[in-house]
């Protein structure tokens, strides 16, 4: 065939998008999608700067957000987006049998963006916080797959140590979804 463009896009379970630049390497190009910028946002945003601001600190800079209208679709669409092409991802391509855990810890980590944490800290907030005991290296294990399925600027995720360290989202969907999305 002559003249075709192939798009590949996303991720599942089994495939996530640094894989698909490894299987076709060199015959192709990496594309980063990020989250709307604020200008970006109010390009396309219909009303005043001030329920703009509120609208995208509220509800992230995804592009598909401008369009909704109601705030029950739009949570609906962060908590979909956040369960099935994040939480599931992990669960699916890891294995993890207690998704719980999983979705506990990055409540957790959402809730304190920026603060130092090590496995250590996380699993005696676990234990004095939400009564549930989770080991060290199960809480290593799971903030790894999260690292793993948010690729950093050079497309590879970040492997975690037992020193302390501080997280960052890029977006604050996450921030939001995980927190007020998922409770």
């Amino acid at each position: 065939m002559k003249n075709v463009d192939v798009y590949v896009t996303g991720s599942d379970a089994r495939f996530l998008s640094k894989d698909v630049i490894t299987e076709f390497r060199g015959q192709g190009d990496e594309v980063h999608m990020h989250p709307l910028s604020f200008a970006e946002f109010m390009s396309v945003y219909a009303g005043t700067k001030q329920d703009g601001w509120n609208e995208y600190m509220l509800y992230s800079g995804l592009p598909p957000i401008v369009n909704i209208s109601s705030p029950e679709e739009k949570i609906s669409f962060l908590k979909a987006l956040f369960e099935e092409t994040y939480i599931s991802d992990i669960v699916g391509r890891h294995n993890v049998w207690n998704r719980a855990e999983l979705e506990e810890l990055l409540n957790i980590l959402s809730s304190a963006i920026g603060s130092l944490t090590n496995p250590t800290k996380l699993s005696a907030t676990f234990k004095s916080v939400r009564q549930k005991t989770i080991s060290n290296t199960t809480i290593k294990r799971y903030i790894d797959y999260l690292c793993d399925s948010r690729p950093g600027k050079d497309g590879a995720g970040t492997a975690f140590s037992d020193a302390d360290r501080r997280f960052f989202q890029e977006d604050h969907y996450h921030e939001r979804g995980a927190n007020t999305v998922l409770q």
